[in-house]
């Protein structure tokens, strides 16, 4: 991490990914403002002039309002395509629907997959107008009773290719191009308190998950899945006091912290180890 965010927040640098395809975020809020205030606090960054301000400086592109293209609260995180017009025609071709949003400074393009769930698509000319890529702060994944739709949408719109866990319970898949991740898919299986419905998780990495969500637990922030262990990171999910589903993860440096490299079955049927939840 670099500048004011090494400074001043809770936030972990989780790797060399500035120019990820997972490349920015939006924050989606029926209240704006007090969202952005809020994880600006929860995550300890330094306050800008305004809110929202200190958020972009960790990969939030924008704070809007849920009135604002129909889109109800949440995190939507943005990818980079390489062929814009190509992305947005798989899109609808595969049942999808393209939503233009006209903005300032031109259009802003979402894609949302016949499952509802909604995504930001732009390309790599866009995508260099940014500072930090948010991959460098947290890592994104999809929630869902069913694995196959989404990852058959989304894998031909993002033009990845997929990775399945061996024997993992909750059916995890990552989506990569090369071997850098760019989103996990999975279904929640026995985490009763999470929702049925298909959305985005976002996890920010931070120093001390326990720490931030006591934090959360203390301002409002319900609990959906409570600090626990998988073999890269001990995480927690939670939803924030304005509806907005998010993650903290505390990830593994080596084995002597718990770090348990995964067997993952690529394209083709081959094994591969999986040493962590960036890279292939």
């Amino acid at each position: 991490m670099n500048g004011e965010v090494e400074e001043t927040s809770g936030l972990e640098d989780i790797g060399d990914t500035n120019f990820a395809q997972f490349n920015q975020l939006e924050l989606v809020s029926n209240s704006p403002r007090d969202s952005a205030v809020y994880y600006e606090w929860l995550l300890q960054l330094k306050a800008g002039s305004r809110p929202g301000e200190a958020l972009a400086r960790i990969g939030v592109s924008g704070v809007i309002s849920s009135g604002e293209g129909d889109v109800a609260p949440s995190w939507v995180p943005t990818f980079v395509v390489e062929n814009l017009s190509l992305a947005r025609r798989r899109v609808e071709e595969l049942g999808g629907e393209v939503i233009p949003v006209v903005v300032d400074s031109g259009e802003h393009f979402y894609a949302k997959d016949p499952f509802g769930v909604i995504a930001r698509l732009i390309d790599t000319t866009e995508a260099r107008l940014f500072g930090d890529s948010a991959a460098v702060y947290c890592s994104v994944d999809y929630s869902t009773t069913d694995t196959v739709g989404p990852i058959a949408f989304w894998r031909q719109v993002l033009d990845c290719l997929v990775a399945e866990v061996v024997d993992d319970p909750y059916s995890m898949h990552f989506l990569h191009q090369g071997t850098q991740i760019t989103t996990g898919v999975f279904s929640p299986g026995g985490h009763p308190d999470l929702r049925r419905a298909p959305e985005w998780i976002v996890y920010f990495e931070v120093d001390d998950v326990l720490l931030h969500a006591t934090r959360a637990i203390e301002s409002g922030s319900k609990v959906q899945i409570p600090p626990s262990y998988s073999p890269f990171n001990v995480y927690a999910v939670l939803r924030d006091p304005f509806g907005q589903m998010f993650g903290l993860s505390q990830g593994f440096r080596n084995a002597s912290d718990g770090l348990t490299p995964l067997d993952v079955r690529v394209e083709g049927g081959q094994l591969q180890v999986l040493r962590d939840t960036l890279h292939l």
